[in-house]
């Protein structure tokens, strides 16, 4: 019985915002300890190449390779669909934890690779289910500050993993020590969330909530809802055309916001070095400076994702933060040569940092809403859609990017690739639903108990 409890999860309810609240952050704490397992190899990569006898070549196409794999996976998660998202997560997490510990004794760097690149195929499943819970724990009123604090799962996970690897490596500490604190905390989060994440009853995750008040729930109204459906349900056909398996509606958003990332990618990986090689800043004061980047970007995701809330409306702020982040990424490249205090660097940074937040934590929103308006029974295969486009940007990005990169003019003509992804950004915006003007979705008030009202109906 108390393995049938664990396993059995639906609620048969639409949770209270308390409880809602409860999820979403135990969903939030879930990605962030994702990310940090699988940043791990990043923050230590001197150390494990060095050990490994890797060239930066292999480095580099150990990571594209694991990207890929997370890529494919990220399609796969749209069986959540079907088979709820909870206890996929909590099962995919438990495995990516134990490829960590078998990483962490590692002493061949084939074995590590493969191993690696597991992990890399379950991360990619299991962000793309936490992505969809925070969609189904959160009305539309309440969707843009959900999905802010999903974006702090990668953010998260990279400061923590930085920090600690900064921390540890500085005294004498071994990589294996890295990765066996993120195990441990990884397993904290991974028993809380067994004790704690619970999944909507289907009769519940199929409606669109707009907003949750007390015992009542005001849903979209059928009749709102778009003609376009997603493949393999009622009214459509399972083997479709590519554009039915495909919808524009969502690929073409989730390859422009991977362009409009482009910079961010950047960010990640190559900022610190950046600083180090054509600013001449210590290591040290480098990391300090993306620290603080990275801290006014989760704060910025919260604000803006809650702002967009607030108003109802979407679309003005992903434009909004696009022209914002063109401009604030032309200041970054243009100090490119020139003299550049650690003051006058560090607010550049931190108004990139924030203006970024503006045109991706409402559209996290915005691309979970046009899923639902196109079945909302294939939710996890929408985000499924986005999660796979984004990584395979990241692999070509993560396979061309150092081999442009390292001098003055390589750095250039990056930063204006990267400037012309956010340009080419703006026109996939309005294949995202909803409008430019605030406004209220026509919708019907029912019962917070959908499965009873499903079954009256049946």
């Amino acid at each position: 019985m108390a393995l049938e409890s664990l396993w059995k999860r639906d609620l048969s309810r639409y949770p209270a915002p308390a409880h809602r609240w409860l999820l979403l952050i135990v969903t939030t704490l879930v990605t962030v300890a994702l990310y940090y397992n699988y940043y791990v190899l990043g923050s230590a990569a001197p150390q494990i190449m060095g050990e490994f006898a890797w060239s930066l070549d292999k480095y580099i196409y150990i990571g594209a390779i694991a990207t890929l794999v997370g890529a494919i996976s990220a399609i796969a998660a749209g069986i959540g669909d079907k088979l709820g998202r909870s206890n996929l997560l909590l099962t995919a997490t438990g495995v990516s934890l134990v490829f960590s510990f078998l990483m962490s004794h590692a002493h061949n760097g084939n074995v590590f690779i493969v191993l690696y690149c597991l992990l890399g195929l379950f991360e990619g499943f299991a962000l793309v289910m936490s992505s969809t819970l925070m969609r189904d724990f959160s009305p539309r009123v309440g969707r843009g500050l959900a999905m802010g604090m999903w974006t702090v799962g990668p953010v998260g996970g990279s400061y923590i993993s930085s920090k600690v690897a900064g921390h540890l490596l500085g005294h004498g500490h071994d990589w294996r020590d890295l990765y066996t604190i993120a195990l441990v905390s990884g397993i904290v989060v991974w028993v809380i969330a067994i004790a704690l994440l619970r999944d909507l009853a289907p009769e519940i995750r199929n409606e669109i909530i707009v907003e949750a008040e007390g015992s009542s729930l005001e849903v979209k109204a059928e009749s709102d809802l778009q003609d376009a459906s997603l493949p393999g349900v009622p009214g459509s056909t399972r083997f479709a055309g590519l554009a039915d398996r495909l919808p524009p509606r969502l690929v073409i958003p989730a390859l422009g916001v991977s362009l409009y990332l482009l910079m961010y990618f950047a960010a990640v990986s190559m900022f610190p070095l950046y600083l180090e090689s054509m600013f001449k800043f210590e290591p040290s004061t480098a990391n300090n400076m993306m620290s603080l980047f990275w801290l006014v970007n989760v704060v910025a995701a919260l604000i803006f994702g809650g702002l967009s809330d607030w108003l109802r409306v979407r679309k003005p702020f992903l434009l909004a933060g696009a022209v914002m982040f063109f401009i604030a990424c032309l200041l970054f490249t243009l100090r490119l040569g020139h003299p550049t205090s650690q003051t006058a660097m560090t607010w550049i940074l931190v108004l990139m940092g924030a203006v970024v937040a503006c045109g991706f934590a409402p559209w996290m929103a915005a691309i979970s809403e046009t899923a639902e308006e196109l079945n909302p029974r294939r939710v996890a295969y929408g985000m499924a859609i986005f999660g796979s486009v984004q990584r395979l940007v990241i692999m070509v990005v993560s396979v061309v990017m150092p081999h442009v990169v390292g001098t003055e003019a390589g750095w250039r003509h990056w930063w204006i690739v990267s400037l012309i992804g956010i340009v080419l950004y703006i026109p996939t915006i309005p294949a995202l639903c909803g409008g430019w003007r605030p406004g209220r979705a026509r919708t019907r008030t029912v019962d917070a108990d959908l499965t009873v009202a499903s079954a009256s109906r049946s």
